[in-house]
């Protein structure tokens, strides 16, 4: 009769539901699960370039250092260099001041 086709169609229509649910259920866990992957990866990602951050960080604080103590020797270097030009002068002007004595020692002599 039509009303037990009316029921059998709605039997198989609740059974196409349930099924056509229950494929809906496993691809919205098959995405959750993809989701999930795909988060943790992310954070993955995410903790490498932390590190790849904090590392270049780190490499540019010792070059930073690096520089400083580069600048540190030169200044020291130039000061040094300034003391023993200061003491080269000094000692110029002192040995000019000992031939100076010599020659007019010789000259004492030689007119003695």
């Amino acid at each position: 009769t039509a009303i037990e086709e009316e029921v059998a169609t709605a039997r198989k229509m609740r059974l196409s539901d349930k099924e056509a649910l229950a494929n809906l259920e496993r691809q919205l866990s098959g995405l959750e699960a993809k989701n999930l992957q795909l988060e943790e990866r992310l954070e993955q990602q995410q903790q490498a370039q932390l590190a790849e951050e904090a590392s270049k960080m780190d490499m540019e604080r010792r070059w930073e250092m690096i520089v400083e103590e580069k600048s540190a020797l030169l200044e020291d270097a130039t000061e040094e260099k300034q003391r023993l030009e200061a003491s080269l002068c000094d000692l110029e002007i002192l040995l000019d001041r000992d031939q100076e004595k010599v020659i007019e020692r010789l000259q004492e002599e030689c007119r003695e």
